[in-house]
């Protein structure tokens, strides 16, 4: 709920014994409708036109965000060093103006979906918009919206220390709205990747039906084979006695093109051909439904996670979208994505493999802790590859084995590659500064790679 007009006329003189005086230091953009100037000693003034959290009060600390978009710019342009000469109620509404000594000033309209935080000069035009509604263009004479709400509203703190009140009303209310976000946001994450997973497992059971019965192939190759000379020339059924049974006479097609002694090979190849595809496609669907359990095991903890830093390392040990106040990168749809492919090695630990040079940057500096194990290709471009330690910092070397087998099959996007991959612990990798994704790794140990195409099979078939 947002502050009502007469808390407004409380909260508002308070403010103004606090501000008026005080110099802006730097602005910062905290989200679709927020922001917040850095007044020095005072803290910070967060200004919100955002529905049901519409507010301005100090705060001794922010969660700064990463980027400063448009308007954070703006903001940082013509206030930074600016100081606050007045803040008052111009009208009998939620409006809430204030003043710098430049002739510039703040309209913190706290009005619900009709909101606006607007920066307006000295000649009354509007120099930026920030909020969802749009009554305003920027260049427009500022007139204030007619629809103003008159109407009182309850006083719901104390008259004692009201900012702090305020403050720490809407803290929790803001903190209970993000994690009910980013727990729905990792959520549909993790359902999107069961569906696919779902959809693997039904493939990899299609691949097994199509291949046939390995014993029954075998079985009719042998059966060929034994009646050789009975067997008449382009002919489509071979009838010959089932000696595995009882004798009685079977039918076995055949292709009319080829000999008898063809077709029991082509028979012979065709049980080889199914018992290896079984074989991968029961490792598949196996890696699938371990993976699957993995993170419906991980949707019941996500229920009950009660702090936005608990959802964050659910969400990066699951593998979905990196944690809140990281750069995410979007992909054609507007949904985001995790900086990296996420893998488990036979022994079941984790293997994160980086997307992109952007990617790689963010995965080694932000997602890595200081002893997992980091990998790249000796020579030449490739991803950056992550194997999570254990809480010893330990890493079995079959996990050692599979990451390297990722590092150079990505690098190479070649099955049967082989080559030299370098291996160290995430700490000992230094970031070479403007440029993302180089790096110095130090301490590195060198590992021969020979790409063994059933491992990689398993390893890729987590791609889902």
């Amino acid at each position: 709920m947002s502050l009502s007009l007469a808390e407004l006329d409380i909260l508002v003189p308070e403010l103004r014994e606090s501000l008026v005086g005080q110099r802006v230091r730097k602005a910062y953009e905290l989200g679709a409708g927020s922001a917040a100037l850095d007044m020095g000693r005072m803290g910070y003034l967060v200004l919100s036109v955002e529905q049901g959290l519409s507010r301005l009060h100090l705060s001794p600390q922010i969660r700064k965000p990463g980027q400063c978009p448009s308007f954070c710019g703006l903001l940082r342009k013509h206030l930074a060093g600016a100081v606050v000469t007045g803040v008052a109620l111009p009208r009998r509404d939620r409006i809430v103006q204030i003043d710098f000594h430049r002739g510039t000033r703040l309209m913190v309209e706290m009005l619900g979906r009709s909101g606006q935080l607007l920066l307006v000069d000295g000649e009354n035009r509007v120099l930026g918009i920030h909020g969802q509604a749009r009554r305003l263009s920027v260049g427009a004479t500022y007139v204030a919206p007619e629809s103003a709400d008159a109407k009182l509203g309850a006083v719901r703190f104390s008259l004692e220390d009201l900012n702090g009140q305020v403050r720490a009303f809407y803290e929790a209310e803001e903190g209970a709205r993000l994690l009910e976000a980013r727990r729905r946001e990792v959520r549909k994450s993790l359902q999107r990747t069961i569906k696919k997973l779902n959809r693997l497992m039904s493939r990899c059971n299609a691949d097994m039906e199509r291949s046939g019965d390995p014993e029954t192939l075998h079985r009719y190759g042998d059966l060929i084979l034994a009646s050789l000379p009975r067997i008449p020339p382009k002919t489509s059924v071979a009838e010959v006695p089932d000696w595995f049974a009882d004798g009685e006479q079977i039918r076995i097609p055949i292709d009319p093109a080829r000999s008898a002694a063809q077709n029991a090979n082509r028979y012979h190849r065709l049980a080889t051909k199914a018992t290896r595809t079984r074989q991968i496609a029961a490792e598949r669907r196996a890696s699938a439904e371990e993976q699957k359990g993995l993170l419906e095991r991980g949707l019941s903890q996500l229920e009950i996670a009660q702090s936005l830093e608990a959802v964050d390392g659910l969400a990066v040990q699951l593998g979905v979208v990196g944690s809140v106040g990281q750069s995410k990168k979007r992909v054609r749809g507007g949904s985001e994505r995790a900086p990296f492919r996420r893998f488990e090695s036979r022994t079941g630990m984790t293997i994160f493999v980086g997307k992109t040079a952007q990617d790689n940057q963010e995965l080694t500096f932000r997602v890595a802790r200081g002893n997992d194990l980091w990998l790249h290709v000796s020579a030449g471009a490739g991803p950056h590859v992550v194997v999570r330690s254990r809480q010893d910092g330990s890493v079995d070397q079959s996990s050692l084995q599979d990451a390297a087998a990722l590092a150079l099959f990505f690098a190479t996007k070649n099955r049967l590659a082989t080559g030299e991959v370098l291996y160290t612990r995430c700490k000992h990798v230094r970031a070479v500064k403007g440029q993302p994704g180089r790096v110095i790794p130090g301490q590195t140990k060198t590992l021969y790679v020979r790409l063994d195409e059933q491992s990689l099979a398993r390893l890729l078939s987590q791609r889902g």
